[in-house]
């Protein structure tokens, strides 16, 4: 069984939607399996980050080549893989800290 890649994209302003992070994704040819972006839930907007989540690990790695610290409204962001087993051990909420 093949293992997706997952990639935590980091410093975002907090109007970046889903469709923005897709479709960077998609520009530099990469094929996004799927967008998670946590908001905060008092103000509705993002917290400042998303995991983008690609068919392998390999290709989430081109992407992170392709990617990392490129300019989204300003800013430029940060992309890191997330560890298969920490998520796997954990879930989610170990990455974040909760």
């Amino acid at each position: 069984m093949k293992k997706l890649g997952t990639i935590l994209v980091g410093n975002l302003v907090s109007e970046t939607d889903e469709a923005i992070i897709s479709g960077l994704f998609v520009e530099a040819g990469a094929k996004v399996i799927a967008v998670d972006m946590p908001v905060d839930h008092r103000s509705g907007k993002s917290r400042g980050y998303a995991f983008v989540q690609m068919a392998s690990q390999m290709e989430a790695e081109e992407a992170i080549a392709k990617l990392d610290g490129v300019e989204i409204s300003g800013r430029r962001i940060n992309m890191s893989l997330v560890e298969p087993e920490a998520a796997e051990r954990k879930g989610r909420w170990y990455l974040l800290g909760f």
